[in-house]
């Protein structure tokens, strides 16, 4: 049945085929049908991701390994046309009706129907994205063959390792005849059954979605048509309300390079630096989305430098820039600047190395001063330029503008008035604040502001006074009883004993560099210490249980009744124990040994 049923299709394409040449074939019913696409999944993957439920419902395997990965396989190169490696992988070499039939993409475009592959692999992806999502999984689709109209080599054996595949539905009925005859390697399609396909689209849903793809294609032309358009007429009159980027070289990984050139006027350096701070926005969605791929970020990031590279001038740039490039080197990946320097170098760079640079977004004056502004810490451009201005810091702008003082001549009417007044020299932004404060406040209480600043002045050291005679009281309090818990320790611990290893003369580096054997003879020595009725004694490994170490030495709380016993078996480093008596600070004992000598007390 499958073979006859073939042969009739394969009659009725040998009558559509005479019409190959012709502009825009019109289909018959017949003919729809056959260019009907299906979606198959592949029937011959063990645990495959798509299967049924017990009520036999299309559901997706949990344990599939690409389902916990998150990301599926689909092929729609069986959408494209063969070429010459594809044609001899099939056996079709010499068949050339059946070649022509296997010209899929441009049996298609006879139709009308142009970019099979990318608008059905798109539709397929989104409906699959949105069918995993009802059932609570986050899957991604990728699809091989989706961005071109001719086979990759191998594709046609590729999607026996593909999740899903689409194909046609007289390209499946034409090979599986041609299989029935032994003469193709396409085996896996005779497995296929009904439960196996996940959906299909008749040829009138394909031409609107062609349709719509075209429109879709044909609005993009136009708009990147009159964005270039205001983009020159922007570089032509030397406008600075907009800043752009220009991408010279994408990298595939790592973070870009971003250059610009240098500006003497603060706004117009704010504005360039800002359009970086900007970050993936620079980037239009073709951009953003090859980025996203590669997982590369244009953000700026506060712990490196907004430019790695700031040229004098653009005749600098380019001639910088286009030795590097010409070498496919990654000295300056996007370019930032204003419409006419990006475009004077976007021309030369094409003009001498026939490289397409791509503008990126253009963002105007105000949104990147802002964003400069912003990544200072400040609310916007404009506070951030008087502030610049006066030489002030945020919080003395916020307090200025508690007052309305919102620019420079604002803020030089209240100097001259400080002065004028008599209320002070001081013109500074703190002190203008102060005095704006005091003014509001004299105001209030009806006074002199010089009177008021005084009573403030006088009540602030009043105040000032009692908190430090507070403080000398809290400090003297602390000392007493610092001077009691001393008092207490010095009772159960009268000495304190401190055990140095170094280069001599209270230089410490490490006190297990004196007990661990040095040399090709070296041997381990220990310390041995009688605390009281307790006694331990101590080799390298257990050193630092002796007491506390220190960068002044190795420091032991000593009783009334002690003893010492410790042996140098440094080389070069010299042992020495200092003792303490801690009631009065005064030192009871000190000595020092070389290697293997002791030092040895007992009180």
């Amino acid at each position: 049945m499958k073979n006859f049923k073939s042969l009739i299709l394969l009659i009725s394409l040998s009558i559509f085929s005479s019409y190959i040449n012709a502009e825009v074939i019109i289909p018959s019913e017949d003919e729809k049908s056959s260019l009907k696409v299906y979606l198959f999944k592949n029937h011959s993957i063990s645990n495959p991701v798509f299967t049924t439920d017990i009520d036999n419902n299309l559901t997706i395997s949990k344990t599939n390994s690409k389902v916990i990965a998150g990301k599926i396989k689909s092929s729609v190169c069986y959408l494209n046309d063969l070429t010459n490696y594809e044609l001899d992988y099939l056996r079709l070499q010499g068949e050339s009706e059946t070649i022509n039939f296997l010209q899929v993409d441009s049996m298609y475009a006879k139709y009308g129907i142009k970019n099979l592959a990318k608008i059905l692999s798109t539709e397929s992806e989104r409906d699959l994205v949105i069918f995993a999502n009802s059932l609570g999984f986050e899957l991604e689709v990728e699809t091989a063959c989706k961005d071109s109209t001719n086979g990759n080599p191998g594709s046609f054996g590729g999607f026996f390792n593909a999740d899903l595949f689409l194909i046609s539905d007289y390209v499946y009925h034409l090979m599986l005849n041609k299989e029935n005859q032994n003469k193709s390697r396409v085996g896996f399609l005779q497995g296929l059954t009904a439960a196996d396909n996940l959906g299909s689209w008749t040829f009138d849903e394909i031409l609107a979605l062609s349709n719509n793809y075209l429109e879709g294609l044909a609005e993009e032309e136009k708009g990147e048509k009159e964005f270039m358009e205001g983009f020159t007429n922007l570089a032509e009159e030397k406008s600075k309300d907009y800043t752009g980027s220009l991408f010279i070289k994408l990298n595939d990984y790592g973070s870009p390079k971003f250059c610009t050139t240098s500006y003497s006027d603060f706004g117009d350096s704010v504005a360039v630096f800002g359009y970086r701070q900007m970050g993936d926005e620079m980037a239009y969605s073709a951009l953003s989305d090859y980025y996203k791929e590669k997982g590369i970020t244009l953000n700026y990031d506060k712990n490196q430098n907004s430019f790695d590279i700031i040229f004098n001038d653009i005749s600098e740039a380019f001639s910088s820039i286009k030795p590097k490039l010409a070498n496919n080197e990654d000295y300056c990946n996007i370019f930032i600047d204003y419409p006419e320097n990006l475009l004077k170098l976007k021309n030369a760079l094409e003009r001498d190395l026939g490289v397409q640079a791509v503008i990126g977004n253009l963002w105007d004056r105000t949104t990147t001063s802002n964003q400069y502004a912003l990544g200072q810490g400040y609310d916007n451009y404009e506070q951030y330029y008087f502030a610049y201005q006066i030489k002030a810091n945020y919080g003395e702008i916020k307090s200025l503008e508690n007052y309305q003082i919102l620019n420079q001549s604002e803020f030089k009417k209240v100097q001259d008035e400080i002065v004028s007044t008599g209320y002070s020299n001081d013109t500074s932004p703190n002190n203008v604040s102060t005095y704006l404060d005091d003014l509001s406040n004299a105001q209030q209480q009806n006074m002199n502001v010089n009177e008021y600043r005084d009573a403030r002045v006088e009540e602030e050291e009043r105040l000032a006074k009692i908190a430090r005679e507070e403080e000398q009281l809290r400090q003297a309090k602390l000392a007493k009883e610092e001077q009691l818990r001393r008092a207490e320790f010095a009772k159960e611990y009268p000495y304190t004993a401190t055990l140095t290893c170094g280069m001599g003369g209270g230089d410490h580096i490490n006190i297990f560099g004196c007990f661990a054997g040095s040399g090709s003879y070296g041997a381990d020595t220990e310390l041995e210490i009688t605390n009281g009725q307790n006694y331990q004694m101590y080799k390298v490994y257990n050193l630092g249980q002796a007491g506390n170490e220190y960068r002044t030495g190795l420091e032991i709380n000593l009783k009334e009744s002690f003893k010492i016993y410790a042996q140098n078996s440094a080389e070069y480093l010299m042992l020495s124990l200092k003792i303490i008596d801690n009631a009065t600070g005064a030192t009871v004992f000190e000595d020092s040994a070389s290697q293997y000598g002791v030092i040895s007390i007992s009180n």
